[in-house]
Formats: structure tokens, C-alpha cells, sequence
């Protein structure tokens, strides 16, 4: 996860607006498509990416990014995703060879954020890139 595609923002009004912030990012940086904004509404249409707490993992159905990268967005105020509302969204960008990461990655994630205490530490250090990582990086390793 780069730097750049750490995103804070007070409020977001949709899902909609929060993946379209994203996947902006990820195209100017050349990581995706231009229409990888909507193979992930494509697969967020078919089922919801948020996993009943503050937070989704959305993704494309398809692995053809240029890199793998993750993106992700805090937001101060819940987003309505589905039947949820969440706080954290961390979207995948997966190239060809990124699937084994993706179920490694995903797997521990979600395990990580099950857990709402853990949920909270991490939107707790939301206020820059390099606390989250670190959170997040002290989260994994525990």
C-alpha cells in the first residue's frame, strides 16, 4: 500500500463516491484500466464487499491490473454500504500474479478486522498514512 492511495476524508455520501475517489487514484497513478471503476461496481452489484462491521473490501472480479495495490479510505461519518455502514474500506487492484496474495492478504485482514477492537485501533490511527501502517503493521504481527 502506497502512501498515495491512503485516503482521509470527513464524509463520503455513497459508496459510490467513496469507490469512485479510489479508483481515481489508482488509474492517475496507472495501476488500473480506466474502466476499473466499474468492474468493481460490477462486483459490489453482485454482492456487498462489507462484512457486517465499519468496514468493505471491495475488488474487481478481474485480476488485470498493471500492479497489485491496495487503496484505502477512512472516513470520519459511516458510509452506507449495503445492509452496513462503514468507516474503513480497503480496496484490491490485482495484476495477473497477484492472486495467492490476494487470499493471504484478504484472509488475515478480515480475521484482523472481525475483531472490533481492532477495528477501532485502526480507524483510531487514521489520522496519517504512516500511523495506520504502523498500527496496522503492529495489528498483523501480534
Amino acid at each position: 500500500m502506497d502512501p498515495e492511495f491512503f485516503i482521509h476524508v470527513p464524509l463520503v455520501n455513497s459508496k459510490e463516491d467513496a469507490l469512485a475517489i479510489m479508483c481515481h487514484q489508482l488509474v492517475a497513478a496507472g495501476v488500473v484500466h480506466d474502466n476499473f471503476y466499474d468492474d468493481v461496481l460490477d462486483r459490489e452489484q453482485r454482492s456487498s464487499t462489507a462484512f457486517g462491521g465499519p468496514f468493505a473490501i471491495p475488488h474487481s472480479m478481474f485480476m488485470d491490473a498493471r500492479r497489485t495495490a491496495i487503496a484505502v479510505l477512512v472516513t470520519d461519518r459511516a458510509v452506507p454500504w449495503g445492509s452496513s455502514s462503514v468507516r474503513l474500506v480497503v480496496l484490491f487492484a490485482l495484476s495477473p500474479d497477484g492472486r495467492q496474495i490476494f487470499r493471504d492478504v484478504l484472509d488475515k485482514l478480515i480475521g484482523l478486522l472481525a475483531e472490533p477492537l481492532t477495528t477501532s485501533r485502526l480507524l483510531a490511527a487514521s489520522g496519517s498514512y504512516n500511523e495506520f501502517i504502523t498500527t496496522l503493521t503492529d495489528l498483523l504481527q501480534s
